[in-house]
């Protein structure tokens, strides 16, 4: 990788480990586990149900699950892994920031 590349990375990753540190990030989290949870019991109702079921439905749902919870995991692993990168280069760590490298 690049010296541009990896610059354009590490600043990435800085800029999303920073939603983690918002103080709405728990509220954000929650809700996307709610609207997860809410998908999750709409498949198995429809899956359960007497009529035939809809593939094209059921891979729409299971797309948007994938989405919901890969915008609550990516803030964190651009965290961890800008972590690591920091740590790599010399850098220290603060203790909060090593407690999540190791989450």
């Amino acid at each position: 990788m690049s010296r541009e590349d990896r610059e354009v990375l590490t600043r990435r990753q800085a800029a999303l480990s920073g939603l983690t540190k918002n103080p709405n990030w728990p509220e954000y989290t929650e809700e996307h586990r709610r609207e997860i949870a809410r998908i999750e019991r709409k498949m198995l109702q429809a899956a359960k149900g007497p009529d035939p079921v809809d593939q094209r439905a059921i891979d729409f749902w299971r797309g948007c699950l994938f989405i919901l919870k890969w915008q609550i995991a990516m803030p964190v692993a651009a965290e961890r892994n800008l972590v690591r990168y920091l740590r790599s280069q010399g850098v220290e760590i603060e203790d909060e920031e090593e407690e999540l490298s190791n989450a």
